[in-house]
């Protein structure tokens, strides 16, 4: 995968708000096949145990939790012209910001003049903890005040998995077939946010279509008006 295909990513998973608005897209150096399947078993393990005094962060993580600290401290001195995180993580991405939390908390950091609006699509760490009481509990002891939106389509076996993203799927209908037909669609498809990203990367009407239709039947949604994930939300 290359930055390229991970900016596509970003923005077709923040949708039109990431085309329209300042937005940072953190990554880690990329390195041989091996490695990188090393670093996403890894990162997922880690993620999940909760111990980052002996297993660290990656430098990505870190360079979250810098991020949130530098948004903190403009806060703290600007009280009037307030700034919010809003961030968008994806599967693997999921894992990361987790690791960043974890890294915090270890560095003693608090955000607690910074508002966290996240947004977690196909979770993916295992171990201890669903991503309500792993991710979105970490997240409301580091900062001010956390809304979560996070979404789990109905055979994203990433997510759902109970050895890897243990969350239930977000969609109403859950009985639509095996979780490992279709994997990789369920994976990437469902959480394209809105029509917009899809119609800022795709010119070809037919193409546009196509990929309209996927989501919807992923969903099961029957009005066309409809798009995106269908999200839970905590607070």
């Amino acid at each position: 995968m290359t930055d390229k295909d991970r900016m596509e990513g970003g923005i077709l998973y923040g949708g039109s708000d990431t085309l329209n608005n300042a937005s940072v897209l953190v990554r880690k150096a990329y390195a041989g096949v091996a490695e990188e399947l090393t670093y996403a078993v890894f990162e997922r393990i880690r993620a999940g145990l909760d111990l980052p005094m002996i297993f660290g962060a990656s430098n990505a993580s870190r360079a979250q939790a810098t991020i949130w600290d530098k948004l903190n401290q403009y806060n703290q001195a600007n009280p009037v012209d307030q700034v919010d995180l809003t961030h968008v993580a994806h599967s693997l991405g999921v894992s990361g910001t987790k690791n960043a939390m974890n890294w915090a908390n270890l560095q003693d950091m608090n955000f607690n003049h910074l508002n966290a609006n996240l947004t977690a699509l196909g979770t993916s760490y295992p171990i201890n903890s669903d991503i309500e009481t792993g991710y979105f509990d970490t997240a409301t002891g580091l900062f001010r005040k956390t809304k979560l939106d996070y979404s789990i389509a109905p055979k994203d076996c990433i997510g759902t998995c109970l050895l890897i993203g243990r969350t239930a799927s977000t969609a109403e209908n859950t009985k639509i077939g095996i979780p490992l037909v279709d994997l990789l669609l369920h994976h990437t498809v469902p959480y394209i946010k809105d029509k917009e990203v899809l119609e800022f990367y795709i010119k070809d009407q037919s193409k546009l279509n196509e990929k309209i239709n996927e989501s919807q039947k992923i969903w099961g949604r029957s009005n066309s008006d409809e798009f995106g994930p269908k999200l839970k939300t905590l607070e």
